[in-house]
C-alpha cells in the first residue's frame, strides 16, 4: 500500500508539472486513485473537513462572480470613487478597510476577500492607481473580525468556554480594530505605493 501511495504521489507531481490538465483536475484524479486503491477511506476523509472554510470558499466564489455579473461590483466601486473623489487614495484605503472589516464581522474572512477583491481591482483601474495596496488592505482587514463572536470560528469556540458575552468582544475588539486601521493607513501606502 505504501508503494502504491508513493507511485500516485510521483505521478501527481509529474502531472502537475508537465501535464495539459489543470491542477484541480490532477488533484481530483489523484484523490480518486487513493480511494480506488483503498488507501483513503471516505468516512475518515470527510471527518477531516470539519472546518467551514473548506466549504465556504467554493460557495462564495460563485457568489463573487455573480456579484460581478449583475453589476454590483461596478455600483459599489463607483460609489466609493464618487464619495471620495479621485485625489485621495489613502481615504480609499480607509474605506476599503472599513467595508471589508464590516463584512468580515459576519461572514468568513476568506469569503469576504473573495467578494471585496473585484471591487478593489475595479476602483484601482478607474483611478489608475496600483491595485496592490488595496488588495493588501483587503487581506489585512478581512482578518479583523474582532467585534463579533461569529466572524471567526475561534471567537465562537472561546465564547462558551470563557463565558464571554457579546459586549466583551466589542470592548476588546474595537480598540484592536482601530489599531489595525491606523497601522494599515500608515504602513500600506509606504510599503505598497499607489
Amino acid at each position: 500500500m505504501m508503494y502504491t501511495m508513493l507511485i500516485i504521489l510521483v505521478v501527481t507531481i509529474v502531472l502537475f508539472v508537465w501535464s495539459k490538465y489543470s491542477p484541480d483536475v490532477v488533484a481530483l484524479k489523484s484523490m480518486l486513485s487513493l480511494f480506488l486503491f483503498g488507501i483513503l477511506n471516505l468516512s475518515e476523509t470527510l471527518s477531516g473537513f470539519s472546518n467551514p472554510t473548506v466549504i465556504m470558499i467554493p460557495v462564495m466564489i460563485p457568489m463573487g462572480i455573480a456579484i460581478q455579473k449583475i453589476g454590483t461590483v461596478e455600483l459599489i466601486s463607483n460609489s466609493i470613487i464618487s464619495f471620495l473623489g479621485k485625489e485621495k487614495p489613502t481615504l480609499l484605503v480607509a474605506e476599503i478597510f472599513l467595508l471589508t472589516t464590516t463584512f468580515s464581522q459576519f461572514i468568513n474572512n476568506s469569503a469576504t476577500a473573495v467578494v471585496m477583491a473585484p471591487i478593489a481591482l475595479l476602483a484601482a483601474e478607474a483611478l489608475q492607481i496600483s491595485a496592490e495596496p488595496l488588495l493588501i488592505t483587503i487581506a489585512i482587514s478581512a482578518s479583523t473580525a474582532f467585534l463579533t463572536p461569529f466572524g471567526t470560528t475561534t471567537n465562537a469556540m472561546v465564547m462558551n468556554a470563557g463565558n464571554y458575552k457579546f459586549l466583551d468582544y466589542l470592548k476588546v475588539g474595537f480598540p484592536l480594530l482601530i489599531l489595525f486601521l491606523i497601522t494599515t493607513l500608515i504602513l500600506v501606502p509606504i510599503i505598497w505605493p499607489f
